[in-house]
Formats: C-alpha cells, structure tokens, sequence
C-alpha cells in the first residue's frame, strides 16, 4: 500500500479511480472463480491448459475460443481419451476438428509436454507450481514462454487459470489502464508494452484495495463487449421492456411441448400448475439455472435465452424461447440475434408494423451457395415521400441510414456475448427497405465490420461505403 508521503496520490485516490468502472462487487466474484479454479472448466488442467491455447489467435473468447475449448471438452475429455498431460502431449490432427489452427495445437501440446515432464505429483500441480514459480518478465526465457506463439498475454492468462493472482495485459486492460491515466496522471501509468500495461497494474494493485485479479476483471468487464455493460444498455427502461423468456418441456409419452413457465428479468412470473404435475418444480429448475450461471445477475431474456441455448428439443429436455410482444412471436434459439434487430428499429419511420420479414438466414442476398453462417435479415417498409413515387435518394438514406445504424449496433450487442450455434456463427447483416412491393434500399454489411464500429464517434453516412453492397434506388 502507499502512503501519500511515497506519492502524490493516497490508496484511496486508486481505490476511488476504480471504483468508478464499476457499480458493484461482481469483480469480487469472478476474481474468486479464478482463484479457485472454479470457471467452466472447474480445476481440469488439460482444459486450463487448452483453454489458454484457444487464445493465442487473438479469437474473441466467448464467440468462438470457449465454444472450441467446449467441443474439445465433449469430444476428448468427456469420453476419456485425454485425461493426462502426457495424452494430450501425443493428441494428433484430430485436436483440430475442435480447435482449428496450426497454433493452439502447437501451443496445447507442448504446454502439456512440458509439464508433464515435470515432478510434481499430479498434472494439477505441475501446471500451480509452473505458475507459482513462472515470472512475466522474463518470460522469455520460460520453457512456456519460450513455446512458438506463446506471448505475454497468453503466459499470464495460463497463470490466472492455474488460480494465480495476476493480469492479462490485453486489450480491454490497455483501454482500462489509459482511461485510469487520464484520471489519475499523477501515477505514471503506460501502457506503450504489454511489459508496461503488467507493471502499471501491479502500480495499481500494490497502491489500492484491489488485487491483480480483480482489476483484470474489472478492465475485461468494462471494456469488453460482455454482460457488464450490455446489462446497462438493456435495463428495464428498454423500448421492449416486455420481453419475456418462456420455457417449455418435451413430454416424453406424446412428444408434446408443454408451456411450463416464463421468466422477466430473470424472475418467474407466470408458471403452468399442469406442466409441474408432469415435470417438476418451474421454481426448482429456476433456481437451478441460477446457481449454475455466472451471469444469473443480468436481468435481460437475451440473455437467459443464451444461458438456455443447450436445452435441446430431445425428449424431456427443455427448450427455451423469448416471445416479443411487437410481433407476437416466439424467437427460438438461434434467433437471439433478432432481438436485437428489434431493439434497434427506434430510427424515424421505422416501426413493428412495418416488418415484412424478419429472419436468421443463409445464404444472403443473391449468393446460393451454401456456407458456415448465419446472415441476420430484415424488410421492413419505408415511408413514401409527401410526393408518391419520387422520392429521393437523400430521403432514402435519411430513413435506412438512421434504421441500419440503430438495428447494426443492437445485433452486435445482443450477439456479440453469444456462443457459436453448433459452428455456425453470424456472418452478415442485411437491412432492405420496401416501397412499392420492391426494395428500394438495401444495406448489407459484414458482421465483423459492424462489430469494429465506434458508434460513439462513427458517422453513419459511412455506412455506404463500409458496406460490402449497398443499393439507394431513390430518384
């Protein structure tokens, strides 16, 4: 801890600069599953191991490494085949059916040899000691770090996995320390190198209340496109505060789904007394998925139907869907992303009834060929001008520019926390304007464009040009 005879600012100032990137101790929480090995892939440490391998491509987490990692748990671990670091060491091409990439193979099993060849009794404690023992700054000469495409940041996020109190200087921690640095200049912050982001962040935690842990957490959940802040984004004072998640179960004698509750804000409102006569207690099943979630604060359906995307359509399993009040329809897993092209029809002249068609689709536009992802689509009507059949180009783009940028930023955020949908992921976003019983306006736009969009400083007069096609038939 510092005093303010040592520097120019007191633990307080540091605590009250962090602070102020979070609105309650959830940090706490999620430094604490690290700690205690208690994440998803609880203390197995050839998942720790390939877990921290499914990063090394720069890939977003949640979108596309944890996806991996689980289809690698199913196919490998589940079943027995790889148990040990030593089989995992010796696992072939087959590792790449789950995590593609010359790399994470490369990076996962010679990990593994490493430290099987180690002495500890168990893999657990040779991977802990490694970590215990391992020093970012040199890191360089680590036999991990010394593995082809192990670098800082993935050195560190092997360490936190092992349960050690540390950081990973990644982007969302970079965009962490620069904002505190504009707060808190008197600290003499940088983060020029991933070295500098690490040692700032030992500034901080060495001169406030906070551990190395809990600032990695805050920084991610801040500057990441997760929860935390979508959470603020989708509060109870959304346009569709309506939303509800409503639950169903297969009947195993008639193959028959029966309504057995519904969910808002993460809360039962409504449940089905024949349903529970069949099943069990909706209350139990509830109260089960929220212990089992670490995202059982987020009071969003989007969410909750993401938590229930792997309750399958089998017999008695439980299937999970959000009915929209705005269109009266139930949006079934994968349709997750379409709420948010819901959430973004608030742009003038663009309303619910004016949807044509709203869809998750493949292929898109005129290509019929078929592919690995989804393309979000919708049609909704246009408004004519005061002069029917001449409108203008300009009035066009005042309605679909303005509709685009609105439903653009919502998709990102409803899918950008979303896990793959058996390998298949979001690829496009289509927006057509009708008038006439004809598109006049259209607007396709590559999903990963859209998501390295700024809106808080994006011109949406861009849009045209960022667009992979983009059609204004206006006069």
């Amino acid at each position: 801890m510092n005093s303010s005879s040592h520097h120019p600012y007191t633990t307080g100032d540091v605590d009250r600069v962090i602070e102020s990137f979070t609105t309650n101790t959830a940090y706490q929480e999620r430094a604490r599953v690290f700690a205690e090995l208690d994440r998803w892939t609880g203390d197995d440490p050839v998942l720790l191991v390939v877990d921290a391998a499914s990063t090394t491509t720069g890939q977003s987490y949640f979108n596309q490494a944890m996806p991996q990692v689980e289809a690698f748990r199913d196919q490998f671990v589940a079943t027995g085949n790889i148990t040990t670091f030593g089989e995992l060491a010796e696992v072939g091409e087959e590792f790449k059916n789950c995590l593609p990439g010359e790399r994470k193979h490369r990076v996962a099993t010679e990990i593994a040899s490493y430290l099987a060849d180690r002495s500890e009794d168990s893999d657990l404690e040779s991977l802990q000691e490694w970590a215990r023992e391992a020093d970012p700054q040199t890191y360089t000469h680590d036999p991990v770090g010394q593995i082809n495409g192990v670098g800082l940041r993935t050195f560190q996020f092997l360490r936190m996995l092992a349960g050690i109190d540390s950081v990973k200087p990644d982007t969302h921690v970079i965009s962490f320390i620069d904002e505190v640095a504009t707060k808190l200049p008197e600290a003499s912050l940088s983060t020029s190198t991933d070295q500098e982001t690490l040692e700032s962040c030992r500034k901080l935690a060495d001169n406030s209340s906070f551990s190395l842990l809990e600032i990695d957490q805050i920084a991610w959940w801040f500057f990441a496109d997760i929860p935390a802040e979508i959470e603020k984004k989708y509060s109870n004072s959304s346009s569709d505060g309506n939303l509800r998640t409503v639950i169903t179960k297969v009947d195993k004698d008639d193959g028959k789904a029966i309504r057995w509750g519904e969910i808002v804000n993460g809360e039962i409102t409504n449940t089905n007394p024949e349903a529970e006569e069949l099943f069990f207690s909706f209350d139990k099943f509830v109260e089960r998925i929220i212990e089992s979630s670490p995202y059982s604060s987020v009071p969003d359906e989007a969410f909750w139907l993401r938590e229930c995307r792997s309750f399958g359509s089998q017999a008695q399993r439980e299937r999970a869907s959000v009915h929209h009040p705005a269109i009266d329809r139930d949006l079934l897993y994968p349709q997750g992303p379409l709420v948010g092209v819901l959430r973004g029809l608030d742009a003038p002249e663009s309303t619910y009834d004016d949807i044509i068609e709203l869809d998750l689709t493949d292929p898109y536009l005129a290509d019929s060929t078929q592919s690995d992802t989804y393309t979000v689509t919708l049609r909704y009507d246009l408004e004519d001008s005061k002069d029917p059949g001449t409108i203008s180009q300009e009035e066009l783009d005042d309605q679909g520019l303005a509709t685009a940028a609105n439903v653009l930023e919502e998709v990102v955020a409803v899918t950008e926390f979303e896990h793959q949908i058996d390998g298949i992921d979001i690829d496009a976003i289509e927006i057509f304007g009708y008038l006439y019983s004809q598109t006049v306006w259209s607007l396709h736009i590559d999903y990963e464009t859209a998501v390295n969009i700024n809106w808080d400083t994006y011109d949406i007069e861009n849009l045209p040009t960022d667009a992979y096609h983009y059609i204004n038939l206006g006069n």
